[in-house]
């Protein structure tokens, strides 16, 4: 099992993810968003890092989710993972119309609404 940091960009200790931007105001909307989104199985992961393995890259980096954001026809905008565990296996998309599409069939994603700032910088932030 590859072994994840918890840390968030700001040095402090956090819930298995970390937010890019040193934005306290984006931290404390970050935390409140997992907290109320715990039910879904990506947020579970973020949350719960220690129940769950990390992924192996080629490259020495330990993955667990490889994050996207993308909105749909109503102009709403999502974040989803392109990597899914399952059968305690990870599964990486081919491409993200198909991570997309999943996303949305199975309910692995969170609604960010109109705030398509707030969906990119979850999106871009390192979740293990």
């Amino acid at each position: 099992m590859a072994k994840r940091r918890r840390y968030r960009s700001n040095g402090q200790k956090s819930q298995g993810y970390t937010v890019i931007k040193k934005d306290s105001n984006l931290v404390a909307k970050t935390d409140s968003l997992l907290m109320a989104n715990k039910h879904i199985p990506f947020v579970d992961r973020i949350i719960n890092a220690d129940k769950y393995p990390g992924r192996l890259n080629p490259d020495g980096k330990v993955s667990s989710h490889l994050m996207r954001h993308d909105v749909d026809a109503q102009g709403n905008w999502y974040a989803y993972p392109n990597l899914k565990y399952v059968n305690e296996q990870y599964y990486q998309f081919n491409n993200q119309q198909e991570a997309f599409a999943d996303a949305l069939k199975s309910g692995n994603f969170i609604n960010f609404g109109k705030d398509s700032k707030f969906a990119e910088a979850f999106s871009q932030g390192e979740k293990t």
